[in-house]
């Protein structure tokens, strides 16, 4: 059985504070480097959405496509 996404997030989140914590670099290091992960999620955040966008847009205009051939 598969973790529940709730647990996933949990586990990431302590995970990240604990590995942050670990380096002991002052929080005037670890913003910049944690908001450069952060704007690098967003991006593909947005590709992924893209991505199922065309994804999805192509599966509708397949199906009306198989449709009309009928």
């Amino acid at each position: 059985m598969e973790k529940p996404i709730q647990i996933v997030i949990e586990d990431l989140r302590e995970t990240i504070a604990k590995d942050i914590n670990d380096t002991k670099l002052p929080a005037c290091f670890v913003t910049p480097i944690v908001k450069d992960i952060y704007e690098q999620c967003v991006a593909l955040e947005k590709q992924q959405y893209e991505q199922a966008k065309r994804t999805y847009e192509d599966s509708l205009k397949s199906n009306t496509t198989n449709k009309k051939a009928e």
